[in-house]
């Protein structure tokens, strides 16, 4: 969940939500354990990627951001329920952050804490090991509450050692600059 005007997006790698095409059946659930949705399931209702994403798969642009809303219940918003995150960009390296994610045999999130590094000029290096495949689209979090990155980009997010993030910089401002005024 990353605020925005509409209390209602959240962030996650373009790769999680499209592959040649916007992926269907798309559903998230907030705070999601041990099959327990305690802040119910939202299904998306727009999805915007980098075009340089849609058009090649650039790991320098996978990210995606996410407009979302409950069925049954048209007047919630997301971010009233749950907060969100404030999204920085252009973090000075290195920083102390915090990867969340849900690996794709897991009914509980795992979490890593660690130091973000470069690698390279556009793309963020987490030292974590035990971050295993299924974790893509999770945050990486700094200063506590702001997004810094996604866990996907370069090598489609990593392995079970090293997971990476697009460096959220000035194509990611744009891309949520323009999300968030939808």
């Amino acid at each position: 969940m990353v605020h925005s005007p509409g209390g209602d997006l959240i962030a996650t790698a373009a790769h999680c939500v499209y592959g040649g095409g916007f992926r269907t059946n798309l559903a998230f659930a907030p705070g999601y354990r041990d099959g327990a949705a305690p802040y119910g399931v939202w299904v998306p209702t727009r999805i915007d990627v980098d075009p340089r994403w849609a058009e090649d798969q650039d790991p320098d642009h996978d990210l995606a951001f996410v407009h979302l809303r409950r069925p049954g219940y048209p007047e919630q918003r997301l971010e009233d329920i749950t907060g969100a995150e404030t999204i920085g960009f252009g973090t000075e390296l290195p920083a102390p952050t915090r990867l969340v994610g849900y690996p794709n045999d897991s009914e509980a999130p795992v979490d890593c804490r660690t130091t973000a590094v470069a690698a390279g000029p556009t793309q963020l290096r987490l030292d974590c090991a035990d971050v295993p495949n299924g974790t893509s689209g999770g945050p990486v979090l700094t200063d506590g509450r702001t997004l810094v990155g996604v866990i996907g980009g370069r090598d489609g997010g990593g392995d079970e050692e090293t997971s990476y993030s697009i460096r959220f910089g000035d194509d990611a401002r744009a891309l949520y600059e323009r999300s968030a005024k939808a």
